[in-house]
């Protein structure tokens, strides 16, 4: 019997948890393109969750399919109730249901049709020790169709990952052959492959993916597959299969810095000089590794090299240089990730001026700047980064909130954006996954790996050479030297992709010598998402963008007054106030749910007294250089 979907709407349900992200109608909408499901979640109801379902006219309903959802909130039985009326006045027939019971478990049920219209899914049983917050990320009902006298519907899809292994026969790749049995009755079938075992199978409604290996070839070639029952065939396809590919991904490790959110910014000082102080002995104790999985510290934005370098004894200062030189710990250009919507032009030139500052004390000039979480950046960025030396952008926004399209827009789709002088120019590149993919995945793995390359194949990714960044877990995060395990692992034992840990200017040069000569020019401005948040705080914004503006004249009163007695180190004190003020973390993370707490007051006194403090600083500077 083949089974055929169903299309329910929800016209009632046990009331949902609190926030508007848990609806009941979330549990008929289809995954997002990333596999994300949204879901269904009562409000600590348990047992006493329902949800009724119209199915829009009257249905044989033969089978009933659950996911559950993702947390501890899971269900241990359930009934399906069938009714000809919205009321369940007249319940027509009753299916128990034994559910899987375990986060994100997705349960099938067939039985014999029942014809109704309506449907109550009611929770029965959820077993102790379970939340009570239940209900799932996905419910199907499907109705039987005509009786077929043998499974011919059978789907057949071929797919080769893109990974390739070296064995002792040979360089060797997956092969996943996936089969989508539409029937309520289970098929006891064999899988014949071309060059493979045959291999015996029951087939049950859904979707089934078998794992095979297969030589890696340089070019095209077809594949046999065919699937018998009782000896006689009853699906057949020959699939192209395309040629193997060589892929050569540049991982690089940081921290994303918020200066604040999650932390008060005091002790995300101390956590980032100790980043630092970790990722450099890191460095160290792999130095001895194969290339590609020595270990590499990207210092994210220089704000913290700054701090490190004025705290730090002499020695350290020292070792850090000499890391700089090595290449050991690499150097990314803006002082911190800005809402550069927020900046003045002098403010731009200032966000990356300490690059070109430290570029001169290591004696390796910074050619590169990573910015992180924020979406959108004004125009002018362009050409402050050129002017500082800066060739490299890699940008890495927020994956989930508040983006617009961004993503699906430039998601690893490299290209040259142009500055309003039409003639600088810098090399932007999002990696793939932002720079969430070490929140999503936990840790390197070869489940990573696969998902990562079938991403790119997915998106036809047309290059060779693939970039990621790996930022810990969290933000603020510690550097993760596992990666140099995996890595060093990996890399002795398949031949692609291959990984090299390694600074964003080595990935993006060896990009640029490869593809820059072919990758598209962009012209006019990225516009920004997050200043939006900046009107929450009106008063000390109008208030920093006139600090801003004062330094600007106080600069150049004192480079006609009397340069020789221009105060740097007063200047760079103010105009990192200015920049700190317009860093683009606004708040901490439960300023909106609870705004009178120390947690969050501390945070507003410490980001409001950037502003402050730099007004203060700016109009004396100014008032000094008139004197």
């Amino acid at each position: 019997t083949r089974l055929v979907s169903t299309h329910p709407t929800v016209v009632a349900a046990a009331p949902a948890f609190p926030g508007g992200g848990y609806n009941a109608e979330n549990i008929l909408k289809p995954p997002a393109p990333n596999g994300h499901r949204a879901d269904y979640a009562s409000h600590g109801l348990g047992a006493k969750t329902f949800i009724d379902f119209d199915l829009g006219r009257p249905e044989r309903v033969a089978a009933f399919r659950h996911i559950q959802r993702r947390t501890s909130d899971t269900i241990a039985e359930a009934n399906l109730l069938f009714s000809d009326t919205a009321d369940f006045q007249n319940v027509l027939a009753t299916v128990k249901i034994q559910h899987v019971d375990e986060p994100g478990a997705t349960t099938f049920a067939a039985f014999a049709p029942v014809t109704a219209r309506y449907v109550r899914w009611q929770v029965t049983s959820v077993l102790p020790g379970r939340s009570p917050n239940v209900g799932g990320q996905g419910i199907e009902f499907f109705a039987a169709g005509p009786a077929e006298p043998r499974p011919i519907g059978i789907g057949v899809a071929v797919r080769t990952v893109q990974i390739v292994e070296r064995q002792a026969g040979g360089l060797v790749q997956p092969l996943k052959v996936t089969l989508d049995y539409p029937y309520a009755e289970a098929a006891k079938v064999v899988v014949k492959i071309a060059g493979q075992e045959p291999r015996p199978l029951e087939l049950t409604f859904g979707s089934q993916t078998l794992p095979y290996t297969i030589a890696a070839a340089d070019a095209e070639r077809t594949l046999n597959v065919a699937i018998e029952l009782g000896g006689q065939q009853i699906a057949a396809r020959a699939v192209p299969l395309p040629p193997t590919r060589k892929l050569t991904v540049y991982m690089l490790p940081h921290s994303h810095t918020d200066i604040g959110y999650t932390a008060i910014q005091t002790d995300i000082e101390e956590k980032q000089i100790n980043n630092l102080l970790q990722g450099l002995a890191d460095a160290r104790r792999t130095a001895d590794y194969p290339e590609g999985a020595r270990f590499v510290w990207n210092v994210e934005v220089l704000w913290a090299a700054d701090l490190f370098l004025n705290r730090l004894a002499p020695q350290q200062q020292d070792e850090f240089c000499d890391a700089v030189k090595r290449g050991q710990l690499a150097l990314n250009g803006m002082y911190l990730n800005e809402l550069t919507g927020l900046c003045r032009p002098e403010e731009l030139v200032r966000l990356f001026r300490y690059a070109t500052q430290l570029g001169q004390r290591t004696g390796v000039p910074v050619d590169s700047a990573m910015i992180s979480d924020v979406p959108g950046y004004t125009w002018g960025t362009v050409t402050a980064m050129a002017q500082a030396g800066i060739k490299y952008f890699s940008v890495a926004p927020n994956y989930f909130d508040r983006i617009g399209d961004i993503l699906v827009q430039w998601e690893n789709k490299p290209f040259w954006w142009i500055g309003p002088d039409g003639q600088s120019k810098v090399l932007v590149w999002i990696p793939f996954w932002g720079y969430a993919m070490s929140h999503r995945y936990g840790q390197m793995s070869a489940q990573l790996v696969e998902d990562f390359s079938d991403g790119l194949a997915k998106r036809g990714y047309p290059y060779d050479i693939a970039c990621v960044r790996w930022a810990g877990h969290g933000d603020n995060a510690v550097p993760d030297p596992i990666i140099c395990e995996f890595v060093k692992e990996w890399n002795a034992t398949h031949e692609s992709p291959r990984f090299v840990i390694s600074s964003t200017s080595e990935a993006f040069r060896a990009f640029e010598k490869r593809y820059g000569d072919q990758l598209p020019q962009v012209r006019g401005d990225w516009t920004p998402y997050w200043e939006d948040g900046a009107g929450s705080s009106a008063a000390e914004t109008a208030m920093n963008r006139a600090s801003s503006e004062r330094l600007a004249q106080a600069e150049t009163l004192w480079a006609l007054l009397d340069p020789t007695s221009y105060p740097a180190q007063r200047f760079e004190q103010a105009w990192n106030n200015v920049l700190l003020y317009s860093e683009h973390t606004w708040g901490a993370h439960c300023s909106i749910s609870q705004p009178a707490i120390p947690f969050t007051s501390d945070q507003w006194n410490i980001k409001q007294s950037y502003a402050t403090v730099a007004n203060l600083q700016s109009r004396q500077l100014l008032s000094d250089a008139a004197q």
